[in-house]
């Protein structure tokens, strides 16, 4: 055997180079099962308005909205009748009244009318049937397990409730205009001139009673007796406001004069010295005593005591 120099190898066969690209990788979507429009979601059902779809990745749940809803297949939730087109879907089958003395109910938590009273329903709790009552005037819808008008409700000949009356207006009570009297009124009555009295213990008679009535004096006569007061009182004056507290008037009553304190006199009965009685005599104790009033006050009878011209009453 003759080896030469150089060994064989087997050789590896050059692969070829191709210019095409591989195809795209074919997926298949799934397809949703029927009455489903999509893999996920909740759909209306066919067979009553009140039932939807639950549909998740091609398992399928039928399932109905809760008492009284009815599923809308526009916004895909369950709402209120009103706001729902059933359109070919049926409306959901009205459960049967629950009779009377029925101690358990078919439903656990369902909702019944009553049997024999259309305004009367019963709501489940745990099988266990409690009794309600609709508002006045309403009745129980057993489509949509509520209260609902009678006109809208088929009680299936079942007792319903009177009509409420209409409320009654009461008329608002009109009084009678008054009108001002046409008469003229009557014409005030004055008193007349009083009588005289004459003053035993001082001598002498007045007319008008000084002791009762106050003549009329012009304004320049009470103005000329009220400087002579000034005249007589100005030494008083500085006394007292020289003094810390004032006086009362009554402090300025004097002693009478002989002729007239030696007539006894009756207590309460007073006499003007002058027309604007600034000055007078009271009777106190069967005495007379003499008050002269300061300037700008007249003894007021009411008060027995000195008070502004304006207000003192004779």
């Amino acid at each position: 055997i003759v080896f030469s120099g150089r060994q064989n190898y087997p050789t590896v066969p050059t692969p070829e180079v191709s210019n095409e690209l591989p195809g795209p990788i074919v997926t298949v979507e799934p397809i949703p099962p029927p009455g489903c429009w999509a893999l996920r979601g909740q759909f209306p059902s066919s067979k009553s308005c009140a039932n939807y779809l639950n549909c998740w990745d091609g398992v399928v749940i039928e399932q109905t909205c809760p008492d009284g809803l009815l599923f809308n297949a526009v916004s895909l939730v369950c709402d209120y009748d009103y706001n729902v087109n059933c359109g070919d879907r049926p409306l959901p089958t009205p459960k049967p009244p629950l009779p009377n003395g029925s101690t358990l109910c078919p439903d656990p938590n369902g909702r019944y009318r009553s049997a024999t009273n259309c305004s009367e329903f019963y709501v489940c709790v745990f099988g266990k049937p409690i009794k309600f009552s609709c508002p006045r005037g309403l009745v129980y819808n057993d489509v949509l397990n509520v209260c609902d008008y009678p006109y809208n409700v088929d009680c299936k000949g079942a007792a319903t409730p009177k009509p409420t009356p209409p409320p009654q207006t009461v008329s608002p009570i009109t009084l009678p205009a008054t009108q001002a009297p046409t008469y003229a009124p009557p014409s005030p009555s004055y008193p007349s001139n009083p009588p005289s009295y004459s003053i035993p213990w001082l001598g002498s008679k007045l007319s008008p009673d000084p002791w009762h009535q106050r003549t009329a004096i012009t304004q320049s006569e009470i103005e000329k007796q009220e400087d002579e007061q000034v005249e007589l009182q100005q030494p008083e004056q500085q006394s007292q406001s020289q003094s810390e507290t004032p006086k009362n008037p009554w402090n300025l009553i004097q002693n009478i004069p002989a002729s007239l304190v030696s007539v006894p006199c009756e207590n309460g009965d007073v006499h003007r010295l002058n027309d604007s009685c600034t000055n007078v005599v009271v009777c106190r104790n069967g005495r007379p005593q003499l008050v002269q009033c300061t300037t700008g006050l007249a003894y007021d009878r009411s008060s027995d005591s000195c008070t502004l011209i304006s207000v003192a009453k004779w």
